[in-house]
């Protein structure tokens, strides 16, 4: 039995029934299954080279030497010739490693897409909360808006109902005061009147005094003339 190194790989031979020529494992090889291993685990560092002993020499000569030697690439069987035949073993692994490495690909662009998806979910919910808060702020401003411009309406239209009260004052005011004027007036008027009234009537009495007593006299006065005009 031969012992050669090998390289590690992503899978392991499992031999299912080997017999040799040799004292312990006589017989030929079997059957050789390949099967891949999980990548927990451990390979070992070296593969067992496993030739038919039961032939002689001259046998050996003629018969095919064949090494199976893993890489991790591909799997080759090399011939007696120095020719290499290469077997389906390495594109097996390697479209292995092409499937995983699809998959892995294809799981980093889900993840990424996830992860756009998340951040774009995010950003959009930012937005929404800032386009909630700006519509928030926009309604309270418009309410104070409002409220302001009702408040300068009320101010306004009570300065408007001072001015109107004070105009309305100052109309019954002036109005009073007209007649109150008017009354004084009046009450001179009256009152001059009333006095030239008097004053004519003290000036018709006195000229009826007067004309009393001029007739007075002259009847005295024709009385003594025709006192004197009779005889005694």
């Amino acid at each position: 039995m031969a012992v050669v190194d090998r390289k590690l790989s992503v899978s392991e031979e499992f031999v299912v029934s080997i017999t040799t020529s040799d004292e312990l494992f006589p017989g030929k090889v079997q059957s050789i299954i390949s099967k891949p291993i999980s990548p927990l685990m451990t390979p070992s560092t070296s593969d067992i080279l496993l030739e038919d002993n039961s032939e002689d020499e001259q046998q050996k000569s003629k018969t095919t030497k064949k090494k199976y030697i893993k890489t991790m690439d591909q799997e080759k069987v090399e011939t007696e010739g120095g020719r290499v035949k290469e077997t389906g073993r390495g594109n097996e692994i390697e479209g292995g490693k092409a499937k995983e490495t699809r998959k892995q690909k294809q799981e980093d662009e889900l993840r990424l897409k996830a992860e756009q998806k998340k951040r774009e979910e995010e950003q959009k919910k930012q937005e929404a909360q800032k386009q909630k808060e700006e519509t928030r702020l926009k309604d309270e401003e418009q309410r104070r808006q409002k409220q302001r411009r009702q408040d300068k309406q009320k101010q306004e239209e009570k300065l408007r109902l001072q001015e109107e009260q004070k105009k309305q004052e100052e109309e019954i005011r002036l109005k009073e005061k007209e007649l109150r004027r008017q009354k004084e007036a009046e009450i001179k008027r009256l009152a001059e009147e009333t006095h030239k009234t008097e004053e004519r009537n003290k000036k018709d009495e006195l000229q009826t005094k007067q004309d009393e007593e001029n007739r007075s006299k002259e009847a005295e006065l024709m009385r003594l003339q025709e006192e004197k005009k009779t005889p005694k």
